[in-house]
């Protein structure tokens, strides 16, 4: 049932800077075919090096004499135009592109929404230094899982992207 859920519906919301917005809605066009699509503005304040978990807003993305840069999150729900059509639909690989575009760009999911990044990938994306020191100083890692664990699906979805090559090539045949 869990693996149903993140093969055959997306609910995700990535924030991204505003001078991506053109190319993660063709993305999304492309990638999941599903409208419509949430977008609303926000800030993304630039704490300096070591600041938080957030990655920092490429310079030429802040406010002209401001501290923060404008960002919108992307809110895509819903099931993906192929698998509402009764076609096949690979939507680890489709999520995988989109979290590939996002990190290119210094954006960031929600944390409360599904990743499908691997471990690595994920620590490159957010900086876990304050987080990592916060969690020790107070005992949390022996109370709560950890941050990655949380929001990653307890199914492995590296091999479900597997399943999903393999359905390539079935298809092919």
């Amino acid at each position: 049932m869990r693996k149903m859920t993140f093969t055959m519906q997306v609910f995700q919301d990535i924030v991204l800077p505003m001078s991506a917005m053109k190319r993660a809605i063709d993305l999304v066009d492309e990638r999941f075919e599903m409208f419509p699509i949430l977008l609303y503005p926000s800030r993304v304040y630039d704490h300096g090096e070591a600041g938080g978990q957030l990655p920092r807003p490429f310079p030429e993305d802040i406010v002209p004499g401001k501290d923060y840069a404008m960002y919108f999150d992307l809110g895509v729900y819903g099931v993906p135009g192929p698998i509402q059509r009764g076609l096949p639909f690979k939507t680890v690989h489709a999520m995988r592109a989109m979290e590939a575009f996002t990190a290119s760009v210094r954006g960031f999911p929600f944390l409360y929404a599904d990743t499908f990044m691997t471990r690595e990938e994920f620590e490159v994306m957010f900086d876990l230094r304050l987080y990592r020191q916060v969690r020790e100083r107070y005992g949390a890692s022996a109370a709560f899982p950890d941050l990655y664990d949380k929001i990653r699906p307890e199914v492995d979805v590296l091999a479900v992207l597997d399943e999903e090559r393999e359905l390539d090539t079935t298809l092919a045949d």
